[in-house]
């Protein structure tokens, strides 16, 4: 649950600063599933919390894009955390031409 905390957190950290400029949109998942198997005594869940935030750069042409994802797997009685975070930078060189 603390990775958890710790994914929400970053999410904001990352999303705040970009979602006052013009031109930023983005989006936020919240995931749950459970697994109840007759075959081992436990009850298995999964929680995840997944965002994106894409913004205009000040330079022509260019795009950021951050994502972020955290979940936290309660199997077997135990509890495992993942979290991941990506930055994309890319640029939009206009139309490709290919042939006559």
């Amino acid at each position: 649950m603390r990775n958890l905390l710790f994914g929400i957190a970053a999410l904001l950290a990352m999303s705040v600063p970009a979602i006052a400029s013009a031109d930023t949109g983005g989006s936020v998942a919240l995931t749950y599933a459970g697994i109840d198997s007759d075959l081992v005594d436990s009850k298995d869940n999964v929680v995840a919390l997944s965002g994106v935030v894409i913004t205009d750069l000040p330079a022509a042409g260019w795009r950021l894009q951050a994502n972020s994802a955290t979940a936290d797997a309660d199997l077997y009685d135990d509890s495992y955390g993942y979290s991941q975070g990506e930055i994309h930078a890319t640029y939009d060189a206009g139309a490709f031409h290919v042939g006559c």
